[in-house]
């Protein structure tokens, strides 16, 4: 499996203290793309490292489909400091100094436009806000729909891409605080 590694764009590493790379096979009908990266993940710089990537490894292959067949990426590739906090504030804040840093709406799309994928899996509220169209909801109301992408990326992408659809979901991160006891609760995940 060739590694798509050297084409995907480099942000500027001055920019910031730590960048977490996206990693995968060159070709993948599935992409998965996370809002942002975990603490394991900026130790070790790569995305879908560590306890979420194992546990989303563990619910795709369940599925037939293991994580090393997919390329897997953050949204924002920097740690979000202060992001989840309940203080709707200082997540905001947080977003927008990500967002200062880099263009990171060009860099996902250049990532799609190479991996060409069928559809990507969503993970987190962020990955949904910024993949689809649906800005205003809530992760609970659209996990496990299949949307279309963001119609802005979608016509960037031009004709190289076919459709691509999104499939919204939690993030690990998110549930790991309420230990997953029940086969339900893990089967929401993905």
């Amino acid at each position: 499996m060739k590694s798509v590694d050297s084409r995907i764009p480099i942000v500027p590493q001055q920019s910031f203290d730590t960048f977490v790379k996206g990693h995968g096979p060159e070709v993948s009908p599935l992409m998965v793309i996370s809002d942002y990266p975990t603490q394991d993940e900026i130790k070790v710089g790569r995305a879908f490292s560590g306890k979420s990537g194992d546990f989303v490894d563990a619910l795709l292959k369940s599925n037939g489909w293991p994580l090393q067949k997919c390329y897997r990426t953050n949204y924002f590739k920097c740690p979000l400091v202060g992001f989840n906090s309940k203080n709707k504030k200082r997540s905001r804040e947080a977003v927008e100094t990500a967002c200062k840093i880099a263009d990171w709406n060009k860099i996902i799309i250049d990532e799609i436009r190479i991996i060409k994928p069928n559809a990507i899996l969503a993970l987190g509220e962020l990955a949904l806000n910024y993949l689809t169209d649906e800005t205003t909801g809530k992760i609970i109301r659209y996990r496990g729909s299949v949307l279309p992408l963001n119609q802005r990326i979608q016509h960037a992408l031009g004709e190289s891409v076919g459709p691509v659809r999104v499939i919204p979901t939690y993030h690990p991160r998110d549930i790991f605080p309420q230990p997953l006891t029940r086969v339900a609760d893990r089967k929401s995940v993905v």
